[in-house]
């Protein structure tokens, strides 16, 4: 998502709330990727001040902001290379559905 793109978002969101309204504001939760991995770019130099800089904008925005757990750290997604490596009963029932069904070809699961 590109930043304009985010700001429209949010820019919305403040109008429909008015300004007598109060909102939850958070850019992360535990179906989505993390955040710095999302939003930001987790290569090495770029993790921490791209981490910080959505600190910064979540703690800005008006209303009451929900921190998902490791954000604050600036976790990124494991860089998994096969589905294999996804030790998760949720991700094997998804592979099954998708692309054991055909539905999905496995290079784009």
């Amino acid at each position: 998502m590109a930043l304009p793109e985010l700001k429209a978002i949010y820019r919305r969101l403040e109008e429909n709330v008015g300004p007598h309204g109060w909102n939850t504001v958070f850019l992360a939760n535990h179906d989505n990727a993390r955040l710095v991995s999302s939003f930001g770019d987790d290569a090495e130099p770029w993790r921490v001040p791209s981490a910080k800089l959505l600190a910064t904008m979540l703690m800005t925005l008006h209303g009451t902001p929900f921190i998902y757990q490791g954000d604050e750290l600036g976790m990124t997604n494991y860089p998994f290379t096969s589905i294999e490596q996804y030790d998760d009963i949720a991700v094997r029932n998804a592979w099954k559905a998708e692309v054991l069904t055909g539905r999905v070809p496995a290079k784009d699961f």
